[in-house]
């Protein structure tokens, strides 16, 4: 049974590994209660917050630089 368990595929594991050798993680904080605030904004686009972010620093990234990123 041990090697039963050993041998099966650990997708969390295997997903925190992938992110950890292809993704830079961001953490940012925001006043008490803007969190909720903008789950519903994002919720209302039809969005995660990590999408709706993400959208939103694409925009900007590109005003502010003339250049498109991909995040």
């Amino acid at each position: 049974m041990d090697t039963e368990k050993a041998e099966k595929f650990d997708k969390v594991k295997y997903n925190n590994q992938w992110q950890a050798a292809n993704c830079d993680r961001i953490n940012f904080v925001v006043k008490k209660g803007r969190k909720k605030a903008i789950h519903a904004a994002a919720v209302e686009q039809g969005e995660s917050i990590n999408q709706y972010i993400k959208t939103a620093v694409t925009a900007r990234y590109e005003a502010d630089t003339g250049e498109k990123i991909e995040l």
